[in-house]
């Protein structure tokens, strides 16, 4: 199960993503599951309500274009960038947090 917190450093805002452990990648889409779960999140809580649906709307539509990325860290930063191109938003970060992987 993919894991999303949301933090507000300093006023950043930040996507935390872990996913399952690293044998069970196969059987989860961590990616897909990230995505919603910060797709649902940012609808509901991002600052400006319009700019929250685009967001949500990318990231439910664009989980295809992430299957290449096998790397969590690459992963979260890659989508940092992309959110980032709609939002125009240097507070919104997306980390992978490899301490909590495997955790419900």
């Amino acid at each position: 199960m993919s894991i999303l917190k949301a933090y507000m450093i300093s006023g950043v805002c930040a996507i935390a993503l872990a996913g399952c452990a690293a044998d069970a990648i196969q059987a989860v889409d961590w990616r897909g599951d990230s995505m919603v779960a910060a797709a649902d999140m940012l609808e509901a809580e991002y600052i400006y309500a319009e700019t929250g649906i685009e967001l949500a709307t990318y990231l439910r539509d664009s989980a295809d274009a992430y299957t290449d990325v096998s790397d969590r860290q690459d992963f979260a930063r890659q989508l940092t960038l992309d959110l980032f191109e709609i939002a125009n938003d240097k507070h919104l970060r997306v980390f992978y947090e490899p301490e909590v992987e495997g955790q419900d």
